[in-house]
């Protein structure tokens, strides 16, 4: 991954839309439960430690 979800928002001109919002919401969330389900958990989410692929961040 290329750089996390808080460079990614600052680097960005224009504020998240609803649907991208929904979006980014639901694979944070998918995320976490298949973390969840393996047994895992994460005491520190936060959009630092949110990382996001290359298309992401190319897609300002």
């Amino acid at each position: 991954m290329e750089c996390d979800l808080y460079k990614f928002t600052v680097a960005r001109m224009k504020p998240f839309s609803e649907t991208e919002i929904r979006n980014l919401c639901f694979q944070i969330f998918q995320g976490l439960a298949h973390m969840h389900h393996k047994g895992y958990f994460h005491r520190d989410l936060k959009p630092e430690n949110l990382l996001v692929s290359k298309k992401s961040c190319k897609d300002q």
